[in-house]
């Protein structure tokens, strides 16, 4: 896919920066190093306020538009916001502390992580869209959580630092929710597979083999099931604890 975007410089900018950050291509220091201390936090770490002001861009029947169409209007929206300096703060605070299991934070977890991806792409002239995951199975020592440094203590852990590429055929067909629900589908599939990998074969020589194999099954699938979007991923390593 190559799409241009007509963006406002300081979108830009700041997309580029946001979508560094995400990918951990920048570190949160530098990305927040500007920002003012922003006091009355909740116990989950964000206030209500800087919920709010991210989802004060979700639009009514968001779900029913074109991805293009979506793209443009968050592109804009972000732009003319009065609230535009705050709002990439704001987004880049929330997706690391917000449920995954919560339907609510979808829209900011999903759906405009991958618009702001795609934005990010067209800006750069890039083909295909990029995200960064990393697929994790752990197991936390109840009886001691903690260790003496506060870090929680592990039992056991699979981590597994991936790439997904995808990309679009056309965006002006494409739905937010279709698109939305394919990248769904395919990360919990993705999922699945490390949940049910046994402890005992976390130290095998050969499991990034097994789950290339198994993931490219999973790929094939997804991509013969959704029309418009193709997936694609690479597995950068196997980390462990077992």
């Amino acid at each position: 896919m190559k799409k241009i975007i007509t963006t406002p410089l300081l979108s830009v900018l700041v997309l580029t920066v946001l979508c560094l950050c995400a990918c951990g291509r920048l570190d949160s220091n530098t990305c927040s190093a500007d920002a003012e201390e922003i006091s009355a936090s909740t116990p989950s770490g964000y206030t209500q306020e800087e919920f709010n002001t991210v989802m004060s861009l979700k639009p009514d029947g968001y779900e029913e538009m074109t991805v293009s169409a979506f793209n443009s209007y968050i592109d804009k929206a972000l732009f003319m916001s009065e609230n535009s300096e705050y709002i990439f703060e704001y987004y880049e605070k929330l997706v690391p502390l917000l449920s995954e299991s919560s339907p609510e934070n979808e829209f900011i977890l999903t759906t405009m992580n991958l618009s702001l991806t795609e934005l990010s792409a067209s800006i750069n002239n890039e083909k295909e869209n990029f995200v960064y995951d990393t697929f994790e199975n752990e197991v936390i020592n109840t009886a001691d959580p903690y260790d003496l440094d506060g870090n929680i203590n592990y039992l056991s852990y699979l981590l597994i630092p991936c790439h997904i590429y995808y990309s679009i055929d056309n965006a002006d067909t494409l739905t937010v929710d279709m698109r939305d629900k394919a990248f769904i589908e395919y990360r919990n599939l993705l999922q699945q597979e490390i949940d049910s990998v046994p402890i005992a074969n976390y130290a095998s020589e050969n499991l990034q083999n097994q789950l290339n194999n198994v993931f490219d099954k999973i790929t094939q699938g997804i991509n013969s099931k959704y029309a418009g979007i193709k997936f694609s991923f690479e597995i950068i390593d196997v980390v462990y604890k077992s």
